[in-house]
């Protein structure tokens, strides 16, 4: 099989402007000749060019030799109506492929010919597989991301891993919230959210980071700091016994406890055995030492 680019050159420049009734009956003939030999597969491509210098018609023509194309050429009608249009006919080397058939989730169908187009789909079979496992990897690393980054963020108030309010004095209460910071290991950090309370009303005050657990599941012994003229402190005394003292009035951690406060075990936030909890000082005496 042979392929050849055609242009079909008009009698005039102006043609397409001023073409008269009876030329333009020729031109509907011409098209549907040309539509009939698409639907025989022998013209792959054709139509207008409005070429600024004066219009032209183009084709892409299959033939099975050059004695072909000249038949195709002598039976258009608008060279067998001798008007002076002006046929030209020249070969393309390298042959033409033609794409068919393609839906978004099917690869392209092309046709057969004597210069490889059958491996070309091949390529393109294997193109769209690997185009498609690439999408589909990149779906699943985002959904994969996506899952880790909820799972390290700091838990919604109504969580499993939020506990509270624990009221430290009358005027003073907290929330714990914990984050895990491994997939798989129990580390954890710690927030406390302080509220303050008023004869009336109440409100938020802000919140103070704690020392972080690396390793064992949360066991914070709360201690109330208290003095006759002065706003309580909270002492948080984790598991390997790394201590965070917290000033609630100002919700900033201090490096060491004023003189004058009195020392007193509130409770402690234990998960062992269960989900993450309060267990107050009248239930749990004190802090154990073995935890």
């Amino acid at each position: 099989m042979k392929y050849f680019f055609c242009k079909l050159i008009p009698p005039r420049p102006t043609f397409a402007q001023d073409m008269t009734p009876a030329e333009r009956a020729l031109m509907g003939e011409h098209v549907a000749y040309w539509q009939d030999l698409m639907h025989k597969e022998k013209a792959l491509a054709f139509g207008p060019v409005a070429d600024p210098q004066g219009g032209y018609g183009i084709g892409i023509i299959a033939a099975s030799d050059d004695a072909e194309i000249d038949t195709l050429r002598n039976n258009d009608p608008t060279i067998r109506a001798n008007q002076g249009f002006r046929f030209e006919a020249l070969p393309m080397p390298d042959g033409a492929r033609r794409l068919w058939n393609e839906s978004f989730f099917s690869a392209p169908q092309l046709k057969r010919d004597s210069l490889g187009s059958a491996n070309m789909a091949n390529w393109l079979r294997i193109r769209w597989f690997l185009s498609g496992a690439l999408l589909g990897g990149l779906l699943l690393f985002g959904l994969v991301a996506w899952q880790y980054s909820l799972f390290l963020h700091w838990p919604n108030p109504k969580d499993a891993n939020t506990v509270g309010p624990v009221a430290i004095s009358q005027r003073w209460s907290i929330t714990l919230e914990q984050k895990p910071i491994h997939p798989y290991l129990a580390e954890y950090d710690y927030r406390l959210r302080v509220f303050r309370s008023e004869r009336r009303d109440g409100e938020y005050a802000g919140e103070v980071e704690l020392s972080r657990n690396n390793g064992g599941r949360t066991y914070l012994c709360l201690y109330s700091l208290t003095a006759t003229d002065r706003e309580p402190l909270l002492e948080v005394v984790g598991r390997n016994a790394d201590t965070s003292l917290v000033d609630l009035q100002s919700q900033r951690r201090l490096s060491t406890p004023p003189e004058g406060y009195e020392r007193r075990f509130v409770g402690a936030f234990v998960e062992e055995a269960a989900p993450l909890r309060f267990v107050p000082a009248h239930v749990l005496p004190s802090c154990p030492s073995d935890r």
